[in-house]
């Protein structure tokens, strides 16, 4: 079946994180760390740095291959169906299907990573078991950053600490 809504978004984290379509009360899914519940079927999920996978009751598999934090361009199978995610800039993304047509965008900026919206073109043509992998994906990436980013945060902010304290000190 087609997924016809223009955008999914991502509820309040908690045990079960909910997908919305759009803005809610419609559920696509409710997200766990190693399952998801996807209609009636049940997702076996999997995540590490470089890879993530979705794997539906039925068989089907949808895969992101590459460093999640910091590459600048993720392959995706989605069940047999390529898309490659870009990062156009900071933090802002567009996914391409295999002819390099825009199908879809997403951006970390401006609570991103809060509410992870993935935006459909009104062109692309996916079905909802593709949307809700991609949305999963986009929600892996975006917190995979913010992660790399808090770290170097905090890194930066003992250094001047440390620099501060020995300034004194001296």
């Amino acid at each position: 079946m087609i997924f016809s809504a223009r955008y999914t978004s991502w509820g309040p984290r908690g045990a079960a994180t909910p997908l919305l379509v759009g803005e809610g009360p419609e559920k696509l899914g409710t997200f766990g760390v190693e399952r998801a519940t996807v209609g009636e079927q049940t997702w076996m999920l999997s995540a590490t740095k470089d890879r993530a996978s979705a794997t539906t009751q039925d068989g089907l598999t949808f895969t992101i291959t590459g460093n999640l934090a910091r590459a600048k361009s993720l392959a995706v199978n989605l069940g047999g169906r390529e898309v490659t995610l870009l990062n156009e800039a900071r933090q802002d993304w567009v996914i391409e299907d295999a002819e390099g047509a825009k199908i879809a965008q997403f951006s970390g900026g401006n609570n991103g990573v809060r509410r992870c919206v993935l935006e459909l073109e009104e062109t692309a043509r996916l079905s909802t078991e593709e949307v809700v992998a991609l949305s999963w994906f986009v929600r892996l990436i975006l917190e995979a950053r913010l992660s790399v980013s808090s770290t170097v945060l905090i890194v930066t902010l003992l250094a001047a600490t440390l620099i501060a304290v020995l300034a004194l000190l001296l």
